[in-house]
């Protein structure tokens, strides 16, 4: 079997049969690849969708597991895996069709322990093609393969885990897996798999199609989240540590480092540009990056960079590193909403 497709999907009944859809359709034998379905204890239509699906294409497979999120749901799929290669995709996004086989034949010509490719921020559903055999095989004539920390080192990568297929072998011999219960927790898979990997490659191609959902529980800004969103982000920051201290164990070069420097505190501004939109108090706020100073990430002296370097970032983090200047950011905030 050469990969293992891994969906883990809850309550999706509007988007999981796309999904579904745009990986049958693809141009490999159907013994070449399995379809794992994992419903994380479903209540709509969802498990019915996909048990229809399963009964037509052998290629499918569906696992059912109570209500344990998404990282349950993928470490699941992954144990239960037989393929040589892994791919993970989100139960409301789709894949162009008739890509895996281009994909796949890079993969094995060059022995590749990663791929990464591009993704499409989408509201549409259009499985069609948009990349033909010259632009597969220009890319794959000039392919540049590195090892995982001069990966880390030249390209931003991003911190999702849909936007590469990668051997199985490099987590199952590292002992990479999802932990369970944490959100964000797919910026600490992709960089702790990335440093393990020998031969790592990118094409410039947008291959995944990545829903907008309005309704995502990121954009939820209730206390309660807020307070859950704290926990996560503070347990991913502390793993970051971990994971930076793993790349110069691995010869990461200066620019890898400074990079997963500059992610670990991305963390840390995203998180206080949500606390300054759910209107959290001065002293909630320093109460927080008071703890965040103790891990040695706040201030912010590492975050402006190369990959973020906006004027509003550069402007915010002056600010967020400014008692007095956040004190007053936050009063104006309340009343004027300068950070929507």
């Amino acid at each position: 079997m050469l990969i293992s497709i891994i969906v883990p999907f809850y309550n999706t009944e509007k988007f999981i049969a796309r999904c579904i859809e745009s990986l049958i359709e693809q141009d490999i034998d159907y013994n070449d690849y399995e379809i794992i379905l994992v419903n994380d204890g479903s209540t709509d239509s969802s498990l019915s969708i996909a048990k229809h699906y399963a009964k037509e294409y052998q290629q499918i497979k569906i696992i059912n597991q109570i209500n344990k999120g998404t990282s349950a749901a993928r470490n699941n799929g992954f144990k239960n895996s037989i393929g040589t290669y892994i791919y993970y995709i989100d139960s409301d996004d789709y894949i162009q069709k008739n890509i895996l086989k281009s994909l796949l034949g890079l993969i094995l010509e060059n022995n590749l322990d990663f791929l990464g490719f591009k993704y499409t921020n989408t509201s549409e559903s259009n499985f069609e093609l948009t990349i033909n055999a010259d632009h597969m095989e220009s890319y794959a004539n000039n392919l540049k393969i590195k090892n995982g920390c001069t990966f880390i080192s030249d390209f931003n990568f991003y911190n999702y885990t849909w936007w590469y297929i990668f051997k199985k072998d490099i987590a199952l011999n590292n002992k990479i897996e999802f932990v369970e219960g944490v959100m964000l927790e797919d910026g600490i898979y992709t960089a702790e798999l990335l440093i393990k990997c020998k031969r790592t490659a990118f094409i410039p191609l947008s291959i995944y199609r990545y829903f907008v959902n309005t309704n995502s529980i990121m954009r939820k800004t209730s206390k309660e989240h807020i307070n859950h969103l704290n926990k996560n982000f503070k347990f991913i920051i502390t793993k970051f540590t971990n994971l930076i201290d793993l790349a110069k164990h691995n010869n990461a070069d200066y620019k890898a480092v400074k990079r997963l420097q500059a992610r670990q505190q991305s963390y840390l501004f995203f998180l206080l540009v949500r606390l300054v939109k759910s209107n959290c108090s001065f002293n909630e706020i320093q109460s927080i990056t008071n703890e965040f100073k103790l891990l040695k990430v706040y201030p912010l002296n590492k975050f402006i960079g190369v990959d973020y370097n906006s004027k509003k970032e550069r402007i915010l983090t002056h600010i967020f590193n400014n008692k007095i200047l956040f004190f007053l950011l936050i009063s104006f905030n309340n009343y004027f909403k300068l950070i929507k």
